[in-house]
């Protein structure tokens, strides 16, 4: 076998580094298939290249950015410590046909996936200025909110108790002060957050508070108590929203078309589900579960600041 450099830090950045293609090194074989180009070998086990080509598409951020050189190594230490594995009384033990079967599933989804959106061409330059126009209130009327959060911990038979004390403060200080003589424990955090990035019930409760008005939700854990800090225009301009707009939509028109895929062939499908008893084709999927690979991303939210509890000192 050909030694890698790295060592044991190419071992600690794969430890760190975990990618979804369950087992893929199981699924190598010990030559590559005719037409098919091997990255590296590993004890006689080959690594395609079309699996380094898997890994940095459906890897996520850190293995699109990560040198080919260094994807490689990670997939050779993987290798590595699986074939370690079954070499093991206990790993040859309890590798099963099941674990091949999930690799296999994943691995052919994915790679449909691709196939089925990747002649899905991006939105066009019309597309986008309608979406511009339609959505002022995320673009040209965008406005950012400063925004402090308290999340108090408590049961439920509080709440009302909680809620006369947010009333009763003149400031925030007074009620994170009561909240320690209480003993209550609470969590601080301070964060801004555009229009483009709430909820419409949310964005219409905030643009109708005042400066330093505060408000309360209930939460599964207790109560959340948020402070408007204040709001400023954060106008974007049509060519700064427009790559914005068409990874938006894109992602969209991807996901809409994995969408009526599942259901086109789950209509199409016998499905049972636990008991057993088939569906007869009946087409119960009717929307892409949480997990189904895909090959677009959602833009997330900004996510809060945390900073010191006002009063002084740090949140319990």
């Amino acid at each position: 076998m050909t030694v890698v450099g790295g060592g044991p830090a190419v071992a600690r950045r794969f430890l760190l580094w975990c990618v979804p293609l369950t087992a893929l090194g199981l699924l190598a074989a010990c030559a590559p298939p005719p037409g098919e180009q091997a990255a590296a070998r590993v004890n006689g086990i080959t690594i395609l290249q079309d699996e380094v080509d898997l890994v940095r598409t459906f890897g996520g951020e850190q293995a699109q950015d990560m040198p080919a050189r260094r994807l490689v190594e990670a997939l050779i230490v993987k290798e590595l410590l699986a074939q370690q594995f079954l070499r093991t009384a206990r790993g040859s033990a309890e590798v099963a046909e099941s674990a091949l079967s999930v690799a296999r599933r994943e691995l052919l989804a994915q790679r449909y996936v691709a196939a089925l959106v990747g002649d899905i061409a991006p939105p066009d330059a019309e597309q986008v200025r309608a979406f511009y126009r339609a959505h002022p209130g995320q673009f040209a009327k965008r406005r950012a909110f400063v925004l402090r959060t308290l999340e108090i911990r408590a049961p439920p038979a509080r709440e009302p108790e909680l809620r006369d004390r947010v009333r009763a403060a003149a400031s925030l200080d007074q009620l994170v002060k009561w909240l320690r003589t209480a003993g209550l424990r609470f969590t601080w955090s301070e964060s801004e957050h555009t229009s483009d990035q709430l909820a419409p019930d949310s964005l219409a409760q905030l643009a109708a508070m005042r400066n330093s008005e505060v408000t309360v939700q209930t939460t599964p854990d207790g109560v959340r108590v948020i402070q408007l800090i204040g709001s400023r225009p954060a106008t974007l301009d049509e060519p700064a929203a427009r790559p914005l707009i068409e990874r938006r939509l894109w992602a969209r028109m991807r996901a809409a078309a994995l969408d009526a895929e599942v259901k086109r062939l789950s209509g199409l499908a016998a499905i049972s589900i636990g008991d057993g008893e088939s569906s007869g084709g009946t087409g119960q999927l009717t929307a892409v579960p949480d997990g189904v690979p895909t090959v677009f991303s959602r833009v997330a939210p900004q996510g809060p600041v945390t900073g010191r509890a006002p009063g002084g000192g740090d949140a319990q």
